[in-house]
């Protein structure tokens, strides 16, 4: 979300797309502790899920979807910034 405002408000795509790529690198490491999980038990070993384990994943894929969608909006104000420096120029 921080990328978002930096690339509306600040206009700064550079900083916002650096901000997303550490978001990746963070969530990266949940990931990979929730796959060692589902690793283990794939392996036959009995997991005790419990409801923070659950709320957990929610967040995981949450965050994992909103990174996504601030890729994409930090994308389209760059498309923006590029069309409204186009427009001064004529």
């Amino acid at each position: 979300m921080e990328a978002i405002s930096i690339a509306r408000d600040e206009q700064d795509i550079d900083a916002a797309r650096q901000l997303i790529a550490e978001a990746h690198q963070s969530i990266l490491k949940a990931h990979r502790a929730q796959m060692g999980l589902i690793t283990k038990e794939a392996q036959g070993e009995r997991i005790n899920v419990t409801f923070l384990m659950v709320h957990a994943q929610d967040h995981v894929m949450t965050t994992m979807a909103v990174m996504d969608l601030a890729e994409e909006v930090v994308n389209l104000y760059e498309q923006i910034n590029e069309i409204k420096r186009g427009a001064c120029q004529k």
